[in-house]
C-alpha cells in the first residue's frame, strides 16, 4: 500500500480570511457610527426644536440627512443650516387686535429668553 501526500499552499488561504475579518471589522464599524450618527440628528433635531418651541417638523429642512462613512473614511457628517422660524410659530406667540404682537421664546440649553411685545400701531 503506497502513501498519500498532500501539500496545500494555506497562505493564500490565510491572507484571505484575515482580510476577510479585517473587512468584516471595518463594516460593524461603518454600521455603528452611521447609526450612532442617525440617532444623534434625531435627538439633536428634538432638543433644538423643544429649545425653540417649535415642531421638530420645522426643524428637520434645516438637518439634511446623515452622509453615511465610506470605506476609506470611517466619519459620518451631519451639518444644521440656517433657517428661519417666524415669530408666529413660537409656541406662545399671539396676536391680537388690540394688544398686538406678543411673543416670547425660552432657551433650554442656555442663553438668555427673548421677549417681544410689539403694540398695533393706529394709522
Amino acid at each position: 500500500m503506497g502513501l498519500v501526500n498532500v501539500k496545500l499552499d494555506t497562505t493564500k488561504l490565510a491572507t484571505w480570511a484575515e482580510e476577510l475579518s479585517i473587512r468584516g471589522i471595518r463594516n460593524a464599524a461603518r454600521r455603528a457610527i452611521d447609526q450612532s450618527a442617525r440617532a444623534a440628528r434625531k435627538v439633536a433635531i428634538a432638543v433644538i426644536a423643544a429649545d425653540i418651541g417649535v415642531s421638530a417638523s420645522k426643524i428637520k429642512p434645516a438637518t439634511p440627512k446623515v452622509v453615511a462613512t465610506k470605506a476609506g473614511d470611517l466619519a459620518a457628517r451631519w451639518t444644521i443650516s440656517k433657517l428661519r422660524i417666524g415669530i408666529l410659530n413660537v409656541q406662545g406667540a399671539a396676536v391680537s387686535r388690540l394688544g398686538g404682537l406678543s411673543a416670547s421664546t425660552h432657551r433650554l440649553t442656555g442663553g438668555g429668553s427673548a421677549s417681544l411685545n410689539s403694540a398695533r400701531r393706529s394709522s
